[in-house]
């Protein structure tokens, strides 16, 4: 069996969420594999050895260069794909659904042979109707309708969104769980911990919240914890830090701990090292790996309802659940201020992770029959 995976961002190293879900699921698949991704030519890092990648380099990440410059490429991620000849195609929907309908329509007519599956990280017209003007919204409704009914199987990460397909597409999307590895956060050991706490700044009372601020959702996220919660977290415990990771945040402040984005390997230890992990997203569709990926670091986690939306967790047993800015800056202050509840809950995280999202999990129950 050999599975090609179709991308339209770069999947490695995972800076954002949909790279992050697809790293993942290609690394947990027992099959032979290859990979085609948009990437840019900075990046030198290979996803695994012995991996067929072919990256196609953008040149820019304005969206109408990458607009034209996919219109190009996609006739050599069809050669390409004719070249290997896999059984199986999974175009994953982590960009704009009309890059993955040009696909279809470019697979549809060179006649490859192969099942094609869509791998839905959202629904992706419920985004765009919220933050792009009506004629977007309106092109992103065809784009996805035709993907919806050209594809062999869609797949969706959580039954909110298998809902949705049906709501507006009368189509029956087969629900697989995102997957991460408890097994990488495992491994992190106090030594590196201490490190990265050494190198970036941390002190005891951190505060982490992951996102790239390219994501409006994100930034709305960010603005939420500068400007609302955090100056009640400071009024309680006044050396309490805010580490933002996934791109530069100004202006400055003193308890602001902003590395942008750090390397790959650091990342299990950094989230390893966070007293308190944060999700507070009021926006967006999918699932937040995010907030799987604290939880598999036994992290207590502040999370909007909107943030948890899709995922198997229960609020005060694997996660806290706060929507306005005085709960969320309460239930940040209870944790760094109890820390044995804090770890009784990051333990009971860490457990939810290993019964319904951890990779090897998942590989043994048989759940990844859908993508083959």
């Amino acid at each position: 069996m050999k599975i090609a995976f179709v991308c339209f961002y770069r999947v490695f190293p995972p800076t954002f969420g949909s790279a992050a879900l697809t790293y993942q699921f290609f690394q947990n698949l027992r099959a032979e594999k290859l990979l085609i991704q948009i990437d840019t030519p900075r990046n030198k890092q290979s996803l695994a050895e012995g991996t067929p990648v072919f990256n196609l380099c953008t040149w820019s990440h304005r969206w109408y260069v990458k607009w034209v410059f996919i219109l190009i490429q996609i006739p050599v991620v069809v050669r390409l794909l004719q070249t290997n000849r896999p059984d199986t195609i999974i175009i994953e929907g982590g960009s704009w659904v009309v890059y993955a309908a040009l696909a279809f329509a470019s697979l549809s007519h060179a006649r490859v042979k192969a099942k094609v599956i869509y791998h839905a990280h959202n629904v992706e017209y419920l985004l765009r109707k919220k933050k792009n003007n009506i004629l977007i919204a309106c092109v992103t409704r065809w784009a996805e309708g035709y993907v919806m009914r050209h594809a062999d199987t869609i797949v969706a990460v959580s039954s909110i969104d298998a809902a949705h397909f049906q709501r507006l597409y009368q189509i029956q999307a087969q629900v697989n769980l995102p997957a991460v590895s408890l097994d990488t956060f495992a491994k992190v050991t106090p030594a590196q911990i201490n490190s990265v706490c050494r190198r970036y700044g941390y002190n005891g009372n951190s505060v982490l919240f992951m996102g790239l601020q390219a994501y409006k959702p994100n930034r709305q996220a960010l603005d939420f914890l500068i400007s609302q919660v955090f100056p009640q977290v400071l009024r309680s415990i006044p050396d309490a830090q805010l580490v933002v990771i996934g791109g530069k945040v100004l202006p400055r402040r003193s308890w602001l701990v902003n590395p942008g984005i750090v390397p790959f390997e650091d990342m299990p230890a950094l989230i390893s090292s966070a007293a308190v992990c944060t999700a507070p997203v009021f926006s967006g569709s999918g699932v937040r790996i995010k907030i799987l990926e604290y939880m598999a670091a036994a992290r207590p986690v502040v999370a909007t309802t909107k943030a948890k939306e899709g995922l198997l967790v229960s609020d005060g047993e694997d996660i806290y659940l706060a929507d306005s800015a005085v709960q969320f800056a309460e239930k940040i202050v209870y944790v760094l201020r109890n820390e044995e509840p804090a770890r009784k809950i990051g333990r009971a995280a860490r457990e939810t992770i290993a019964l319904h999202y951890d990779g090897n999990n998942i590989k043994n129950r048989g759940l990844l029959h859908l993508w083959s």
